[in-house]
């Protein structure tokens, strides 16, 4: 499984039209790999500045990385 982390990264995957709050989370088939996704940097979520966003986006990394850990167990 590949996970891009921030849009850059999920921008050279998938091109410049990729929006990370789009379609962060969400688990597509590529040819470079069984699954991939894209969720927010980490840093993105340290640069926040507005407390509520910050912890409403960090609520959305988590349950990505969980999304992709599950992702990972089923594909063994």
């Amino acid at each position: 499984m590949i996970l891009c982390l921030g849009a850059t990264a999920a921008q050279a995957f998938l091109g410049p039209g990729f929006r990370i709050n789009l379609s962060r989370g969400q688990i597509f088939e590529t040819p470079w790999a069984k699954a991939w996704m894209a969720t927010f940097h980490p840093s993105a979520l340290l640069r926040m500045p507005d407390e509520r966003a910050r912890a409403q986006a960090r609520i959305h990394f988590e349950e990505d990385l969980r999304r992709a850990a599950d992702t990972l167990r089923t594909l063994g």
